[in-house]
């Protein structure tokens, strides 16, 4: 019996041993998973993230790292809070400082700087993950300050971007919490998600405004500089942009998909792009300055039934720009002194454009191009068809029944591209007007500066057509369209 209860006793402990020994494994899991890993001066912060698991957090000591981050698990990286500043990665020109992969990940107390790359996309914080949070960053010294890179759902707070070329992007991105805290050249950030009834005027400071799902938002008397957006709409609606000096950014407006919006009296000048819509409807763009930019002036992509009325748009590579849009009217507009073209229509269809001074483009001063094919693509749902056998891989709509009349085409080497058939280059029915104190009711067309036919009866349209390769403008005006009276009211307004 007593042998027995030796075993019996035996086999008690065993259990117990297992069930211990399965407890302090549990545990050492479960430590090792929550792991902290200290880095130091002269050490990688890259070599502790490659060793970490995920769940780890990093520490890093003050001093600098030369070096490139990129974060590829859900850790913490946070400084160590001692005396001597915060730690500081230093990108040396190549590439990003911290580049956050993986979601999850919580940035907080660095400084980031020198991160140039190529094409100038180098990013003191380039975040590319979702459901983060970056608190008290420095980021100075790089292309970008920092920028999410279709990234949502992520938190930021505290940081500050300065002397960059651009402080702050957000790129194909919406639903994320930044706050007034988080400031560019000592300015806050408005990033605005489902508001409503707001104004962000002077007294506010605003160094850039982001408006996601808003409504009634007006955004005017700001100066905006050095970002990757002035002022950006995104599924807004019934919102203003107005009296604004927005200069130095990548781009200056932008509207995408939004509609019944007014952007009027601002001045986007010396910006990558100045003003930009797209995918967006009924919207007014009247008595902008889009000029000084390396881009184009104003362009319209995949847009529909918007209204551009008597905006400025020189001295850019492309004055104003067409592309994939429709029943748009471009009225009263000046496109001077451009690279390349005033107005450019590319794969656009049904457009009117009347009333614009097209003047001293490098090249053309109207270029509607028309399309090589119209297979597949469908410009109000995006969707598009690839083939290695057309000239530009895409398969693209029509670029025809445009109306453009009443315009002045003078001094560009070349008015218009000649490749090019399908557009109305008259009024479409009869317009009273007075030339030299004369009433005459006819069909009338542009104002060209080689124009060199006769007007026989003084009625102010030359008698013989303005050949446009296969096109012609039948009724061309002998005169700048502003000397045919009475005829801007009536059809402009």
């Amino acid at each position: 019996m007593r042998s027995e209860k030796r075993v019996n006793f035996g086999k008690r402990k065993a259990v117990v041993f297992v069930a211990l020994f399965a407890v302090l494994v549990s545990l050492s899991i479960g430590t090792a998973s929550a792991a902290t890993l200290c880095v130091h001066p002269g050490e990688s912060i890259q070599d502790a993230i490659d060793a970490a698991s995920s769940s780890d957090t990093i520490e890093v000591y003050s001093g600098t790292y030369y070096e490139n981050v990129d974060v590829t698990k859900q850790l913490v990286l946070r400084r160590v809070n001692t005396d001597k500043g915060k730690p500081i990665v230093d990108a040396s020109g190549n590439g990003s400082a911290i580049i956050l992969s993986a979601d999850g990940i919580v940035l907080e107390g660095f400084e980031v700087t020198n991160s140039t790359g190529r094409l100038g996309r180098g990013a003191g914080i380039r975040i590319m993950s979702e459901n983060n949070i970056v608190r008290d960053i420095n980021a100075t010294n790089s292309d970008y300050g920092i920028i999410l890179y279709f990234s949502s759902n992520n938190t930021l707070k505290d940081n500050l971007m300065s002397g960059n070329g651009y402080n702050f992007g957000v790129w194909g991105a919406n639903d994320n919490d930044i706050d007034t805290s988080n400031l560019v050249d000592g300015k806050p950030i408005y990033y605005l998600v489902g508001a409503s009834d707001m104004v962000i005027d002077s007294s506010s400071n605003a160094g850039t405004v982001y408006c996601v799902d808003c409504d009634s938002i007006t955004v005017t008397g700001l100066t905006l500089t050095k970002n990757s957006d002035g002022v950006f709409f995104l599924n807004t609606s019934n919102s203003r942009i107005e009296n604004n000096q927005i200069s130095s950014n990548l781009f200056g407006i932008g509207l995408y998909k939004s509609t019944n919006n007014t952007v009027i009296d601002n001045k986007a000048i010396n910006n990558g792009e100045g003003i930009k819509l797209y995918k967006s409807t009924n919207n007014t763009v009247i008595d902008n300055k889009a000029s000084n930019i390396n881009g184009t002036g104003i362009g319209i992509w995949l847009s529909m039934n918007n209204s551009i009325t008597g905006n400025n748009a020189s001295n850019n590579s492309v004055g104003i720009k067409l592309l994939f849009s429709s029943n748009n009217t471009l009225t009263g507009n000046i496109a001077n002194y451009n690279k390349f073209n005033g107005i450019l229509i590319a794969e656009s269809s049904d457009n009117t454009i009347t009333g614009n001074t097209v003047s001293y483009n490098t090249y053309y001063g109207i270029y509607p191009v028309y399309p090589s094919s119209r297979k597949t693509y469908n410009p109000y749902t995006g969707e598009t068809n690839f083939s290695n056998n057309e000239h530009n891989g895409i398969d693209l709509s029509n670029s025809g029944n445009n109306k453009i009349y009443l315009n002045n085409f003078m001094n560009n080497l070349e008015n218009v591209h000649p490749e090019i058939s399908g557009n109305f280059w008259n009024s479409t029915e009869p317009l009273t007007y007075q030339y030299n104190n004369t009433t005459f009711t006819s069909y009338m067309g542009n104002f060209w500066s080689d124009y060199k036919g006769p007007d026989a009866d003084d009625n102010g349209l030359g008698d013989t057509s303005y050949v446009i390769d296969s096109d012609e403008d039948r009724h061309p005006l002998m005169s700048r369209f502003e000397n045919y009276s009475d005829i801007c009211a009536k059809v402009w307004h």
